[in-house]
Formats: C-alpha cells, sequence, structure tokens
C-alpha cells in the first residue's frame, strides 16, 4: 500500500475513532485526520521510516500521527511521550488495539508541568527524569517547538539528540524568524495571526501582550540551525517555510519543517 492509500484508509476508517476535544492540540476535529496525515507524508518522504522503524513521538498528543503509524508499523516499534494524562489513556486505548501483532505501540505519560496543558504537575522540564528509552530511527516533535521557551529547547535537544541513533533523523515543525519574515511581521499595516514581539534580542520570540507566554513562540532561524549542528544533526536533509508570517511561501503547510540527520 502506497502512502496516499494508507492516509486515505485512515481518513475513512470506520475503526479510527476522532476525539471531541480535538481542538486541544490545536485544529479540530474535522481536521484532525487530514493534519496528522501530512505529518505523516512528511515523515515518508523526508525520513528513512519503515515498516520496521523505531520511532519516537515528542508530544504524541490524541494520537493524530500515531493513527497512521500504526496502519504502516508493521514490525516497528513507537513510543509515544505525553504530558496531558487523558490524552495518553485515549491513545491507550483507541490506538493501540489497531496495530499490527508484530508491532509494539506505547504511549507514555510524562508528568511535566506546563502552564497550558499540564498547570498540576510539579516537576519542571529540566528536573524530569525520563524512563530509558533507547535509541531510534526517527524522532519528531510536531507543533511543540513552537511552544517551547529557549531553556526548554536546549534541554530537549540534549534528549533528541541522546534519543535518535547515528544515522537517525530528526524532524521538527517551527515558527523560523529569517528576514522576510522579520520584515512582515515588524510591518504595522499588516495584520498578523501571530503578532510576535520582536524588540527583544531573541533568540526566542513571543506573543504580543502575552508577558512570554509560550502560547506560540518563534525564534531565529540561524540561530536554530546551529542547534541542530552543535547537536551532531549536521545534515539538513529537508527545510521548508511555511506561510504563518504573511510571506507567501510553502503551500500546505502552516508552520516551517525541518528534517535533520544525525552524524
Amino acid at each position: 500500500m502506497d502512502i496516499e492509500e494508507l492516509c486515505q484508509q485512515v481518513m475513512t476508517s470506520k475503526e479510527v475513532v476522532v476525539p471531541e476535544n480535538a481542538a486541544l492540540i490545536g485544529g479540530s476535529k474535522d481536521n484532525f485526520l487530514s493534519v496528522g496525515c501530512a505529518v505523516f507524508r512528511e515523515l515518508a518522504h523526508s525520513t528513512q521510516l519503515s515498516p520496521d522503524s523505531r520511532v519516537l513521538d515528542i508530544g504524541s498528543g490524541l494520537g493524530r500521527v500515531a493513527y497512521p503509524l500504526a496502519h504502516f508499523l508493521k514490525n516497528g516499534h513507537y513510543v509515544g511521550l505525553e504530558i496531558v494524562k487523558d490524552s495518553v489513556d485515549f491513545c491507550q486505548k483507541n490506538i493501540v488495539p489497531l496495530t499490527a501483532p508484530k508491532a509494539h505501540f506505547e504511549f507514555i505519560h510524562t508528568d511535566i508541568h506546563n502552564t497550558f496543558y499540564n498547570s498540576s504537575a510539579k516537576s519542571e522540564l529540566i528536573n524530569y527524569e525520563f524512563p530509558d528509552l533507547g535509541e531510534f530511527d526517527v524522532v519528531f516533535m510536531s507543533s511543540v517547538c513552537t511552544h517551547l521557551n529557549n531553556e526548554d529547547l536546549l534541554h530537549y535537544f540534549k534528549l533528541v539528540q541522546q534519543w535518535t541513533r547515528s544515522g537517525g533523523d530528526f524532524l521538527a515543525t517551527w515558527f523560523l524568524v529569517d528576514n522576510l519574515a522579520r520584515e512582515q511581521l515588524l510591518n504595522p499595516i499588516k495584520s498578523h495571526a501571530l503578532p510576535f514581539d520582536l524588540s527583544g534580542k531573541g533568540p526566542d520570540y513571543f506573543l504580543k501582550s502575552q508577558d512570554k507566554s509560550t502560547a506560540a513562540v518563534a525564534y531565529d532561524v540561524d540561530y536554530i540551525l546551529d542547534l541542530y549542528k552543535s547537536h551532531s544533526f549536521t545534515t539538513i536533509s529537508n527545510m521548508y517555510l511555511g506561510p504563518w508570517s504573511g510571506v507567501e511561501r510553502h503551500i500546505g503547510a502552516f508552520q516551517d519543517l525541518i528534517v535533520a540527520r544525525k552524524d
């Protein structure tokens, strides 16, 4: 089965349960599966993903990418890390039963504090002890880095470096500020869905009037590319910039994307 046939099967399957609270992770109930399949396509086309791959999904949410992966990984191993306990329970109940007999799927609750999604947790990311996960062929963070301040981002880069095998791939989505995006965002005539405050020194920028809230976070593009290199991801195998800033660029994706290979 090719990738498009698989996505169509996921989109039309009666076994796939779309969560009522899909808006919790952005988007809506209507586009829950289409967004998940879009990320899956990127994994299929831009990484070395195979039916036997070991895959780590950091910020697995309600499983919108896990659904197509559950149909794709025949002998593979999937781990989803998620800070919202109800989301983990939903995925364990509705996605794990759909997986192939020889595939291993598990969703792990990481009880890390987050103002929006897990405010009752007491442990900060930098102090959290993750289980021994081993190494993975493919690691991805979809719509996660867009909610991280610089301190947490640096910590995640260290973890991703640790969790990705040599020659493995790391895919992440971003709001990246290059010269064109900066010019567009600083134009007072334009109205922006994401009005980032670019008055600071960076490298991370937050929404105006949000007092450094992580509701959305943008980064200097050169800073992020340097982070990849300094954490052993020196080969950028795919990169495109989306239209989130108002600059008309890559069609079909809102956020920016980088896929890099570990040395």
